[in-house]
């Protein structure tokens, strides 16, 4: 049939054509449906009348197709509600309306530009006017914009030319009607972009705003483009599985920018993330979450759940949450790193790792391979664990910020210039082939092997940075010069040439430390239980503590053996400058040495200028006369030009000796000893002041007279003897004259007989 004029539908219910049927003047549908089942081409208009309601079954009046249908350019369908069942309808003309949709088995070719408040791709489940098996496919070359409701439950999506949801909208993609069962959804060459944001499902299956994506597979190939620009939740953890993949091989993509929440199990290949914030929710234990040849640009990705990544990545963007983020393949990291959750470069992946930013509560995990290759990265308190092999490939890398980097006992760390804010410590090995390692307020701990592999290497300290080599490590360098507070407690730590800057020091606590040509020394050197060995120490610091220094010392310095006191052995030749002090501390009256004072053994020639410093440690009492020996050689030469003394009321006289430098308690709190006395003449003793001086005066006076002093010892036990028998006192020393000498001093003299 043809109609050239007008024709009108009036009535309620359905009115089905089912011959052909070609309108080429106009058709008033005003209530109820009309149903083309016919082939038909049309160059007129269709005007179907009512208010839009929302929902099919509940629209007062529409027109369907199910058989094959031409809509030529000159043809309009306007008004209601337009759908079609079946069959391949070919639309050029003009289509405006509140309802459209195409449903299996039918075909819609659409290639005029379209505007509708609801449009859908359907299969039987929510097609309710005539619920048929079979394939849905939207194609053609036109644009379609939907403001109000879009669904995408089933089918394909082809051809050209863009669909585009509105932000005022609500989406709805895969088997919202029953979400246990997975759809196939394909589009191509299209593409596809939701803003849907603040729509609500006209079906009411969906409480939320914005959009769902559930229990569906998503293809997109041949050119064709997934946008996802607006609000949408993906996945359902007790419903199916979903999963997008972009084919690159034939142009591909998914593409999300605004804010997207996935739970359950899902799977996406080559997704890209560009802006907003893709949540990546709970699990159960069974449902992986994996993204392959994924892209981050921009936006947030945020995995609070086992997220594995795989393939070729980039993560350039933000990534936060708190679960695992498992990097296989190859990956480029940078961007932000936040939340409590760990990155994890596996044990098969390579990574790059360029001017990334991680916050406190972060961990980075390197089983496998990794490469810094910007200029820095700020760890501001986070964790970084190397368990592989990490490379800082740049010529000059800053670690910024505090926390801790851990080189594992399995890990390599290479380097070429290296700065530290943050606390490293090594286990395994790391190889630093720069000329500085700077460790701004950082603990450097070795505890593995470090090779600094330049020919000169500077490790420099600020902000309380400091360098400590222990345990079982080990350290090798050519030329080393120390601007830092260092400790070496480790098993060796050996340098062909090795420097330590004034105001810092080096504190040998443990192991070997091998110099195998000069250590100019201008900080503090401290032997505490480990040992030196140096071709030379040229020292214009400070050498102190107790131990053994092998080799020659140059002291243009202080050398101050012990721990106050303690002993300082040097195996070689030791030769102090005009420049040098040596100071020795003396505790003690006993004669310990390097116990109770300092001592100085040289085991070579030693050879003197400069000055001794001789200093009685608080407390001090010793015996006048007593002579110390605190300085030992095998030969000597020189002599000290200043000897300083801090012993409060004690004077000491240094005397270099053939062996050795001794010295003497000359002086005790203003008495002087006197090395050579002048004999006491018997006939004439002094007078003393009191008895005990009369007492040590009579016993020189005896000790004057060695050939009568027997003699007088035995009348004086005899005189004893008869003092105790008969009362009166008897003595070989006359009665005294209290007239002319002092009680107890009175006739001291040698006896005569």
């Amino acid at each position: 049939s043809e109609n050239e004029g007008a024709g009108n539908d009036s009535g309620p219910g359905e009115f089905d054509i089912s011959a052909n049927f070609d309108n080429a003047g106009s058709v008033t549908v005003q209530q109820g449906y009309l149903t083309l089942n016919g082939a038909g081409t049309h160059t007129g208009s269709f005007q179907i009348d009512g208010e839009f309601v929302g929902l099919l079954e509940d629209e007062p009046a529409g027109l369907y197709v199910e058989g094959d249908q031409l809509f030529t350019e000159t043809a309009t369908v306007t008004g209601l509600a337009f759908g079609v069942d079946g069959g391949t309808t070919t639309f050029n003309g003009t289509l405006d309306v509140d309802l459209g949709f195409v449903a299996a088995p039918g075909t819609l070719l659409l290639n005029s530009d379209t505007t509708a408040r609801a449009f859908g791709v359907v299969g039987p489940e929510l097609d309710e006017q005539d619920p048929e098996p079979g394939t849905v496919v939207l194609g053609g070359t036109g644009n379609l914009t939907v403001s109000e409701y879009f669904v995408f439950q089933d089918g394909t999506i082809e051809g050209s030319g863009r669909i585009d949801v509105l932000p005022s909208a609500y989406a709805a993609f895969g088997n919202v009607v029953a979400p246990t069962e997975t759809k196939q959804l394909t589009l191509k060459g299209r593409t596809l972009s939701t803003a849907a944001a603040s729509g609500v499902d006209l079906f009411a299956l969906d409480p939320e705003q914005g959009g769902r994506f559930v229990a569906a597979d998503l293809v997109v190939s041949d050119g064709g483009r997934f946008e996802q620009l607006g609000t949408l939740r993906v996945g359902s953890v007790d419903g199916a599985g979903t999963s997008f993949l972009a084919d690159a091989a034939t142009e591909g993509s998914i593409a999300f920018a605004g804010n997207t929440d996935i739970a359950g199990a899902f799977s996406a290949t080559g997704l890209e993330v560009s802006g907003g914030t893709t949540t990546i929710a709970g699990a159960s234990a069974s449902a992986a979450q994996t993204l392959v040849n994924f892209n981050q640009t921009g936006g947030v990705l945020e995995a609070n759940a086992p997220l594995t990544i795989s393939g070729t990545s980039t993560l350039l963007g933000t990534l936060a949450g708190s679960g695992l983020v498992s990097v296989n393949g190859t990956a480029a990291l940078g961007g932000t790193q936040s939340g409590s959750g760990t990155t994890r470069i596996e044990a098969t992946a390579a990574a790059t790792l360029a001017d990334t930013e991680f916050s406190s509560e972060r961990t980075l995990e390197n089983l496998g391979t990794l490469a810094v290759s910007g200029s820095a990265i700020g760890l501001n308190g986070a964790t970084f664990d190397n368990q592989g092999a990490l490379a800082f490939s740049a010529a000059g890398t800053a670690v910024t910020g505090s926390g801790t980097l851990t080189n594992s006992a399995a890990g390599t760390l290479t380097a070429a210039d290296l700065s530290l804010a943050a606390d490293l410590t090594n286990e395994g090995t790391v190889t630093l082939s720069g000329t500085s390692l700077a460790l701004d307020g950082a603990a450097f701990e070795n505890q593995g092997a470090l090779a600094f592999a330049a020919t000169s290497t500077e490790v420099s300290g600020t902000n309380g940075g400091s360098f400590t080599n222990t345990g079982s490590g080990t350290v090798t360098a050519a030329a080393l010069a120390l601007a830092i507070d260092t400790v070496q407690a480790g098993a060796s730590f050996s340098a062909d040439a090795l420097q330590l800057a004034a105001g810092n020091s080096l504190s040998l606590q443990a192991g070997a430390t091998t110099v195998a040509n000069v250590f100019n020394a201008a900080g503090t050197v401290t032997l505490a239980g480990g040992s030196l060995s140096v071709q030379e120490l040229a020292l214009t610091g400070e050498l102190n503590g107790s131990g053994t220094v092998s080799g020659l010392v140059t002291n243009s310095g202080l050398v101050s053996p012990g721990f106050s006191p303690g002993a300082l052995t040097i195996d070689g030749d030791y030769v102090q400058t005009e420049a040098g002090t040596l100071r020795i501390e003396i505790d003690g009256n006993a004669s310990e040495a390097g116990t109770d004072f300092d001592l100085l053994a040289v085991n070579g020639n030693a050879s003197f200028d400069g000055t001794l410093e001789i200093t009685a440690l608080e407390g001090f009492t010793g015996d006048l006369g007593q002579t110390f020996a605190p300085i030992t050689y095998e030969s000597g030469e020189g002599a000290f030009t200043t000897v300083t003394q801090d012993t409060g009321g004690a004077v000491f006289d240094p005397v270099i000796g053939p062996s050795g430098v001794d010295a003497t308690l000359a002086e005790l709190d203003g008495e002087v000893f006197d090395p050579d006395p002048e004999p006491i003449d018997p006939e004439n003793p002094p007078v003393p002041e009191n008895e005990e001086e009369a007492r040590d005066i009579a016993e020189e006076v005896i000790n004057a007279c060695p050939e009568e002093r027997d003699e007088v010892i035995a009348d004086n036990n005899t005189a004893r003897e008869q003092q105790n028998t008969e009362g009166e006192q008897a003595t070989q020393i006359q009665a005294p004259d209290e007239d002319s000498a002092p009680p107890g001093s009175q006739g001291v003299g040698c006896v005569t007989g």
